[in-house]
């Protein structure tokens, strides 16, 4: 079987995708890669919510696979909204990397040494400024986009102090020992560190093949979080974070939810891990009202 895969065209982005095409190989099925360049790769001077949200990362790629063109995608899912375009459906993930955020120092400090001191931080990101904002609250955000190689460069050139950046990318790339990890009380987004395999509803053979990629763990993880994100009618242009721990029996999702300067998060814990959505969002939203702000 030979299969036309479409991707980003950044370097995490083929990383990502020449990995699931390695593991494909196992089962005797090659790829050709499709770079396809979105609005989000062509513009990046305006922010993301101007833009549209992190539909500017996806929707050329998802023209391209209900056209025909491509017979899979490959994405970073923390990227698609929590609604696919009509025809268009997920298929199973493999193995979660890690969900995390990171803090890359410009100067080796960690983020607890920075507290009582003036620092920029860099961070295209609403939900990690607000996290930032809770430990380091004097601290200046700098809006800064591009990809990882990119941003480091103008952590640099522009001298911040740091930024904040998903582990999942620097180890995909290969950059493990430059960051400090930030935790689950830095709560990530939602599948942050999860590929999204996306296909045509149409193709079961696809469903079945990348079944055999799949792991139960980031199955569940998966469900809750874009359950989550379906609660809110998640777009990904809202500051909103969500991460599904497995404590034994237990399920405990890390949640959080921003209406313009407020900022609310919670820990939800449960045996039934379908719950786990609903519970959250309407403890969340409920919070957000008592701050005088309507979550809609």
């Amino acid at each position: 079987m030979k299969l036309r895969v479409g991707t980003r065209g950044s370097d995490l982005a083929l990383v990502q995708t020449k990995g699931i095409i390695s593991s494909l190989e196992k089962f005797g099925v090659s790829c050709e890669i499709k770079i396809i360049k979105t609005t989000g790769d062509l513009n990046r001077k305006d922010s993301i919510e101007k833009l549209g949200g992190k539909e500017i990362f996806t929707r050329e790629i998802e023209k391209e696979l209900l056209s025909g063109e491509i017979d899979f995608a490959v994405h970073s899912l923390k990227d698609l909204p929590s609604i696919l375009p009509k025809g268009l459906k997920l298929s199973y993930s493999p193995r979660r990397e890690s969900a995390f955020d990171a803090f890359v120092s410009n100067d080796s400090r960690t983020i607890a040494e920075l507290a009582n001191e003036k620092v920029r931080i860099g961070t295209g990101s609403k939900r990690r400024a607000f996290e930032v904002l809770k430990i380091l609250p004097h601290a200046e955000i700098v809006p800064i986009r591009g990809n990882v190689e990119t941003r480091i460069r103008k952590m640099k050139e522009e001298n911040l102090t740091g930024l904040i950046l998903a582990e999942a990318g620097l180890n995909r790339l290969g950059l493990s020992n430059h960051y400090e990890v930030l935790g689950k009380s830095f709560t990530p987004h939602p599948c942050q560190g999860i590929l999204g395999l996306e296909i045509r509803e149409e193709r079961k053979d696809l469903d079945d093949l990348f079944f055999k990629l799949s792991d139960e763990k980031t199955r569940i993880q998966k469900f809750v979080e874009r359950s989550f994100l379906k609660e809110l009618n998640g777009s990904c242009k809202d500051p909103m974070g969500a991460f599904l721990d497995i404590e034994g029996e237990d399920f405990v999702l890390y949640a959080s939810l921003a209406k313009n300067k407020a900022y609310v998060k919670g820990v939800y814990r449960s045996k039934n891990f379908t719950e786990l959505a609903k519970m959250a969002s309407e403890d969340l939203k409920e919070r957000l009202k008592e701050l005088g702000e309507i979550y809609e």
